[in-house]
């Protein structure tokens, strides 16, 4: 499963309905040399376009902004997160990987009685906590039956703790290997080795891969890849058979097969949040906001209206009195709008690109996003929208969660509607 990303959304024909012929027009022929005299987003004034127009630029406050919880997909994702971690700034995460190998090896056809296996375990290079600090951690077996494509955040994992197959403890490594105890490979070898027509669906009912659980003396989680890097770095996480062949000389060698992995996840829960006394607080995995905007029509209708755009700033203050603890950046943020509200509003999200978005403005710490589609279909009436739901970065197994300023910051800092229009 995947979500798509906004990178450089801004560049791309998003929405073409509900746009006047005679604004459409204007745009073609002032658009650009308009705007490369009004690119600051607090900018309030007007001026003269190039053949005389009168440019004027209205500034609204935007008040209707409502948290959501939503918890999204953390199955089959780019990454799986492990590790614990007390964040002051955005709460307790214990993030329990599953991982379940497949029944089939390259190089391995069949898995003898001596052969051992291990758990090749590839990080990414994010890392959220205290970077320096070493975490341990403890391979079980899961107690029942769980699929990748079903698991959400903030769902408890079932893991069976009398059923010990391993463990270990990482710092900075990028890979790990992990051998796996002798009685858990017996378990997987008689399924490997069978011959039964049904092994594959007795398989899928009865065993239940691994948890990699975290101890709670952790600070830090850190994220398994499952996909390549890079063309050069190809390397992701996944079992290994360790076995033994007869070279040429009919002397035993070791021969290592490759076990990919079959299904995996992860089962991370946030508690103990902050009670917010103040911002909007966004988490990729489980906290979106809805953003309506209570536009006059009436009076806007009357206008030649050539961009509008959301302005929302970035509230670090928590973060930097907490600044010990890294925290992957958020660097995107992104906003779906919906005709008719969906039945499961974060599954819509996650299988569908994004109508809007913007890149994160590092010299002025804000997401400006351009809404001109939007606000034209909201005056005009010529399409049907609902609210706006924002929500950061992507869906990629990486937790990313940010602050943003609400009406109580200075005004500056405030969530604003800025619309530009020419007469």
């Amino acid at each position: 499963m995947n979500n798509s990303s906004v990178s450089n959304l801004t560049n791309k024909e998003i929405i073409t309905k509900g746009s006047r012929p005679n604004i459409a027009a204007f745009l073609l022929l002032f658009f650009i040399p308009l705007f490369i005299s009004c690119e600051s987003p607090g900018s309030v004034g007007e001026g003269l376009g190039p053949d005389g127009s009168t440019v004027e630029k209205d500034e609204y406050s935007v008040d209707s902004i409502t948290p959501i919880e939503a918890n999204t997909f953390s199955g089959r994702l780019q990454s799986s997160a492990m590790g614990y971690l007390e964040d002051p700034v955005y709460g307790t995460l214990n993030a329990i990987a599953v991982l379940k190998p497949a029944l089939s090896s390259s190089v391995v056809d069949t898995l003898k009685e001596g052969d051992t296996m291990s758990l090749r375990l590839v990080f990414n290079e994010s890392v959220y906590g205290e970077d320096g600090s070493v975490a341990n951690f403890e391979l079980f077996e899961m107690a029942e039956r769980w699929r990748g494509n079903e698991i959400r955040y903030n769902q408890p994992a079932s893991v069976d703790l009398n059923a010990k197959v391993g463990e270990f403890q990482i710092a900075n490594e990028d890979t790990v290997e992990v051998e796996l105890s002798a009685d858990w490979v017996d378990k997987y070898r008689s399924y490997f080795n069978s011959e039964s027509a049904n092994v594959d669906s007795l398989y899928a009912r009865e065993f239940f891969g691994l948890a990699v659980v975290p101890a709670e003396t952790n600070s830090k989680i850190r994220f398994l890849r499952h996909t390549p890097q890079d063309d050069e770095d190809t390397a992701i996480t996944e079992f290994q058979i360790h076995t033994t062949e007869l070279d040429e000389d009919e002397e035993e060698v070791e021969v290592v097969g490759p076990v990919a992995l079959r299904d995996w996840g992860s089962f991370t829960v946030r508690s103990d949040e902050p009670e917010y006394t103040s911002g909007y607080v966004l988490h990729n995995i489980g906290q979106i906001m809805e953003v309506d905007l209570d536009l006059n029509t009436g009076d806007l209708g009357s206008k030649n209206i050539v961009n509008a755009s959301l302005i929302f700033t970035v509230d670090r203050s928590d973060e930097e009195m907490h600044s010990n603890i890294l925290r992957p950046e958020v660097e995107t943020i992104r906003a779906h709008t919906f005709s008719n509200p969906p039945a499961d509003l974060i599954s819509e999200i996650f299988i569908s690109s994004p109508n809007y978005g913007a890149d994160l403005n590092e010299d002025e710490d804000l997401f400006k996003v351009d809404v001109t589609q939007y606000v034209l279909d909201r005056v005009y009436g010529e399409s049907n929208t609902g609210p706006l739901y924002f929500s950061v970065q992507t869906v990629n197994g990486t937790f990313y969660s940010v602050k943003l300023n609400d009406d109580t910051a200075a005004e500056s800092r405030r969530p604003r509607l800025i619309i530009t229009s020419v007469e």
